[in-house]
C-alpha cells in the first residue's frame, strides 16, 4: 500500500526544482557572500535574487526582508528587540500562540520589565476583536501585539487586516507568525499597523534551515546574534 504524506502543516517535501537548485549551488557556489572576489559576488547575487523574489511575493521592498535560520529565530529576534530596545512596554498575545512566541516572551521578559496581557480565544481559536480593542485602548502606544495568522494545529485564521487596522488606530505594533500562510495564500504586508511577519521555507516546499523576517522599519530592531555584518547588520 502506498503511503500518503498528509503532515504538510509540520513540514513539506522539497519541490524537484528546489532539489536541483540546491545540488547546483552545492557544486558550484562555494564563496562567502561577504567576499569581494568572483565566487563571493556570485553567492551574494544568488542570495539577493532570492530576497528580491520573496519581497515581490510579499509586495514589499527587498530592503525589508531579512533571512534567518528559521521562523523560531525570527520570532526570537522580534521579541528580543521589542524587550531590549525599551520602546515596548506592553505585549498583547494569546495562550495558543506557537511556543516560539510564548517561550520567547517568557525568556526575554524574565526580569518582568514588560506587561504581558493574554487574549481569551474561543473553543475554535478565534480571537475576540472587541477584547483586543479594549486592551489597546488601555495600553495604546508602546504595545506589541503578537498573534499567529493561521494556527498550526487548529487551522484558525486571524483577520489580519482588521487586527492590523486596530493596532494602527491605537498606535500599537503588530507582529504575526505567518509560517502557515506564506506559500498557501497571498500575504500583502502593506497594511497599516502590521510591522513584522516571519516565515519558514520548509513550510512551502523549500529547504529546512531557512527562515525570514519582514520588518516595516528595521531601525527599531537589534541583532539577536553579534558578529559579522550579515543581513545588513541584523544577523551575524
Amino acid at each position: 500500500m502506498n503511503r500518503i504524506y498528509l503532515d504538510h502543516a509540520a513540514s513539506t517535501p522539497l519541490l524537484p526544482e528546489v532539489i536541483d537548485t540546491m545540488i547546483t549551488s552545492a557544486r558550484h557556489v562555494n564563496g562567502n557572500p561577504s567576499s569581494i572576489h568572483r565566487e563571493g559576488v556570485l553567492a551574494k547575487n544568488i542570495i539577493e535574487e532570492s530576497r528580491k523574489s520573496l519581497a515581490q511575493f510579499l509586495h514589499t521592498s527587498p530592503s525589508q526582508v531579512f533571512f534567518t535560520s528559521s521562523a523560531t529565530e525570527s520570532n526570537n529576534f522580534i521579541i528580543h528587540s521589542a524587550v531590549q530596545a525599551g520602546n515596548i512596554k506592553n505585549i498583547i498575545t494569546s495562550p495558543i500562540e506557537h511556543p516560539a512566541i510564548l517561550n520567547a516572551i517568557k525568556f526575554y521578559n524574565r526580569n518582568n520589565n514588560i506587561n504581558i496581557s493574554y487574549l481569551t480565544p474561543d473553543s475554535t481559536g478565534i480571537i475576540d476583536l472587541n477584547e483586543l480593542e479594549e486592551k489597546l485602548k488601555v495600553f495604546g502606544k508602546g504595545t506589541l501585539v503578537c498573534l499567529i495568522h493561521i494556527h498550526n494545529e487548529l487551522g484558525t485564521m486571524l483577520p489580519l487586516v482588521e487586527v492590523a487596522q486596530l493596532c494602527a488606530t491605537y498606535g500599537a505594533d503588530l507582529h504575526s507568525d505567518t509560517v502557515q500562510s506564506i506559500g498557501l495564500m497571498d500575504v500583502d504586508v502593506n497594511v497599516p499597523g502590521l510591522t513584522s511577519i516571519v516565515g519558514s521555507a520548509h513550510k512551502f516546499n523549500g529547504p529546512k534551515g531557512v527562515g525570514f523576517v519582514y520588518l516595516k522599519d528595521s531601525s527599531h530592531y537589534h541583532p539577536l546574534l553579534y558578529g559579522g555584518p550579515k543581513e545588513r547588520n541584523m544577523r551575524a
